[in-house]
């Protein structure tokens, strides 16, 4: 069957089977919302990470040896925490925690244990015996805390005593997203109770933070999104199909196609056990704004029909199918292929949201094709044959665009060029996170919390090192000094409140036995020395010394604790760690592998660096070579480019005026706004390439291709844009970004459309 012979027989079949069509979307929709109640949600850190990472590998190594490196730190905070009433509540809440679920350690200052001499020995006792019961008591507490400083900086802020805190430690089961968020719930919950409970601590505040405490927030944060941008999205389409077509009718059937595209998404996913994530608010906006396109070309070319005297609605939408079929699938695979070119992303989530785009555009697309006509067929708009479709508020705009003259055409193609130029320029500012914090807005209280935290008390992150030093080569001194040389180098860098490992706990013990100073521990001098040291630790502190040795001292840990809210100014030095690791510490008989949350964060600063170039080049290419096919000319594919590119450039060069940097979310933009952009470009080649008299008076078909395709082109734009900055109302930032970014692009592309494309056409007057 040839082309020509096959797109006839598609429309007609679909109108042919429309009662079965009906029927099919009933059932399917009602399996969908089925399913689509089970769907879940994910935003642990590791969800970013592909299985097979080895990075993530790594890192789950670690947490199996030495339990999970994620804590939670409940903080409060008052004029002075060393008062018998604030460490009272303290006490209380150090206890709560104990016996709440998954909870495998908790410390503050009421029940942490420290080393203390006896005769000629150590042993671990409590730093406080009893609660202090005056203000002279408290004060002791507070001196005695001070000689400890190791431990000292992450339970209370000394020596201003302005914030104490209890730091709780998950346990091994502790290993999915909904516990984590519910510990840190109930955590929360629990210390605000215990202030509100007693009149002495109203001036008490409490502050809590920590990875799952970002989990939680991001949890719940995504719900109220989802919440609000799915009503205002359908909003903007109803508002922008209503005034084309002005017949709610026709923006209701529009409605429909998208909502039922949505539903049938959620419903695959729920089916599937596939995850909602920080990306899923912006997926079902997408799909609410994108999938609207086939439908405004499809009632665009319906009403174009229907203005040919003696025309019946049912001749109406099979002419405007047989039209539509080519460019609406063109424009379909296009936007697949930019979606689809995230799946080249070394991020889970990037991936998983072009997967998700794509199915969900194509359900769009299908719906588009075959609903909308079957409800055309079974519900005809009102209407006489032989009238005019109603005038669309885009018909001004059409007609002061004229056509085009060659003059014009080389201004509007110069300052294109130079535009384009000046973005290009712009690019290298661009900036790169991959924070978790930096989602949040300033004002937000989980970051607002983790400022305080990390300010007053170290940090709630950490960074993690793996320690391999085989046949028990911990035990020996010349590994140990070199690892106390990167313990120090490690903690002047910036962000790093503390550093614990073996070596600092035997240099405590030193300074313990001498009564030295805060700063007076050290190694032991020999291997003997080492030994006797070793000993003690283990009969003094076995449970202490296991979290940082394992293995009959074959693998230790160093961990860092680390400002959240800095994470990203480590991150970025994170090679310059592993490069000093390599060259200075590891050697034959130890190696240093860099794991935890940091290390994570900067994979992942990497991952959307690499994801940005990789989906540009894949969507770029891949979309190229489909307009070649289509057109059958490698010419007339790489023409179509050239409105399109530019907004792509344009639009990185504008984040990095504006100080919007790369992160997760942003870095998708551009791809996907490739494929988008290029559907109206195939759109109007497809109705300039049919136009009879093409080939004599090329700007005469360019002003009618204007006036067929003008309106759905602009309004199509404007549903797009309108519908992408709705994520401005969101409650991450980088969703923000996100929708600022690409609504500015598709904008810049909507004129690209209608000002460039005619004018490339009229001057460079590619073969057609």
């Amino acid at each position: 069957m040839t082309e020509k012979g096959w797109i006839p027989w598609c429309a007609a079949m679909i109108l042919r089977v429309r009662w079965i069509t009906l029927l099919l979307v009933a059932a399917i929709t009602a399996a969908s919302g089925y399913f689509a109640s089970k769907i879940t949600i994910d935003t642990s850190l590791e969800s970013w990470f592909l299985e097979d990472d080895a990075t993530l590998r790594l890192y789950k190594q670690f947490r199996q040896t030495f339990g999970e490196d994620e804590f939670i730190v409940l903080a409060l905070e008052a004029d002075d925490v060393f008062q018998p009433d604030v460490l009272r509540a303290l006490h209380r809440l150090t206890d709560e925690a104990e016996s709440m679920a998954y909870v495998r350690r908790v410390t503050s200052v009421t029940n942490v244990e420290v080393l203390r001499r006896r005769g000629r020995s150590l042993r671990a006792a409590p730093l406080m015996s009893r609660l202090p019961a005056t203000v002279e008591e408290a004060a002791a507490l507070r001196e005695d805390l001070s000689s400890y400083p190791l431990i000292a900086g992450s339970l209370a802020s000394l020596p201003q005593g302005r914030a104490a805190s209890v730091v709780v430690e998950l346990s091994h089961d502790c290993d999915t997203f909904p516990k984590k968020a519910a510990v840190a719930t109930e955590l929360r919950a629990r210390a605000e109770a215990c202030v509100a409970a007693a009149d002495a601590l109203s001036h008490v505040r409490v502050r809590i933070a920590g990875s799952p405490v970002l989990s939680d927030a991001i949890s719940r944060y995504i719900e109220k999104d989802l919440r609000t941008f799915n009503p205002i999205s359908l909003l903007v389409v109803m508002v922008s199909i209503y005034l084309m077509f002005r017949r709610f009718s026709v923006a209701f059937m529009a409605l429909s196609v998208v909502g039922l595209a949505t539903l049938w998404l959620l419903g695959l996913m729920g089916a599937l056990n596939v995850k909602m994530n920080l990306l899923g608010p912006v997926l079902t906006m997408v799909i609410l704004v994108v999938g609207v396109a086939d439908s405004i070309h499809i009632f665009s070319g319906y009403y174009d029909e229907l203005e040919c005297p003696g025309t019946e609605p049912r001749e109406a939408i099979e002419r405007a199918l047989r039209h539509l079929l080519v460019p609406c699938c063109v424009t379909n695979l296009t936007t697949v292929v930019g979606f689809l070119s995230l799946l080249t992303s070394s991020l889970e989530p990037i991936r998983s949201f072009g997967v998700l785009g794509a199915i969900g555009t194509s359900l769009a697309f299908v719906l588009s094709i075959c609903l909308l006509p079957a409800l055309l067929r079974v519900f005809p708009l009102a209407g006489r044959p032989g009238s005019r479709r109603p005038v669309s508020f885009v018909d001004p705009i059409l007609k002061s665009l004229g056509s085009p003259t060659r003059r014009r055409g080389w201004l509007v193609l110069g300052g294109y060029t130079l535009v384009t130029a000046l973005g290009i320029a712009a690019i290298p500012r661009l900036g790169v996170t991959a924070n978790p914090m930096n989602y949040f807005h300033e004002d937000a209280p989980v970051r607002q919390d983790a400022e305080a935290v990390d300010a007053a008390l170290g940090g709630a992150s950490s960074l993690e090192f793996i320690v391999h030093a085989p046949n028990g080569g911990l035990k020996d001194l010349r590994v140990l000094r070199r690892l106390d040389a990167f313990e120090t180098w490690l903690a002047r860098q910036p962000s790093v409140s503390n550093v614990m490992s073996f070596g600092a706990l035997l240099k405590e013990a030193d300074r313990v036995q001498r009564r030295g100073g805060a700063d007076e521990g050290r190694l032991p001098r020999s291997n003997m020395a080492l030994l006797m040291s070793k000993n003690i630790m283990e009969n003094s502190a076995p449970e202490l010394l296991s979290a940082y040795v394992q293995q009959d001292y074959s693998l230790g840990r160093i961990s860092a604790r680390v400002q959240a809210t800095n994470a990203d100014a480590l991150a970025s030095r994170a090679g310059e760690i592993e490069q000093y690791v390599r060259t200075t510490v590891n050697g034959p008989d130890l190696e240093v592998q860099a794991t935890g949350f940091i290390k994570l964060i900067d994979d992942m600063r990497k991952y959307v660096i690499r994801s940005q170039v990789t989906s540009i080049a894949s969507s770029f290419g891949t979309i190229s070579l489909v307009l070649m096919l289509v057109f059958r000319s490698w010419r007339l594919g790489l023409f179509s480019l050239i409105p399109n590119i530019g907004p792509i450039i344009i639009g990185v060069a504008y984040m990095a005026v504006l100080g919007i940097r790369l992160d997760p979310g942003t870095a998708m933009v551009a791809s996907i706004a490739m494929g988008l952009v290029v559907d109206d470009t195939c759109h109007f080649m497809v109705r300039l390439r049919g136009q009879p008299n093409i080939s004599e008076d090329l700007p005469a078909a360019v002003a009618e291709t204007m006036r067929q395709t003008g309106a759905p082109i602009i309004v199509s734009g404007v549903i797009l844009a309108g519908g992408f900055a709705v994520l401005i109302l969101g409650s991450f930032s980088t969703t923000v970004s996100f929708g600022l970014v690409a609504s500015f692009v598709l904008l810049v592309a909507l004129c690209g459309e209608i000002v460039v494309l005619p004018a490339a056409l009229v001057v460079l007057r590619p073969k057609l």
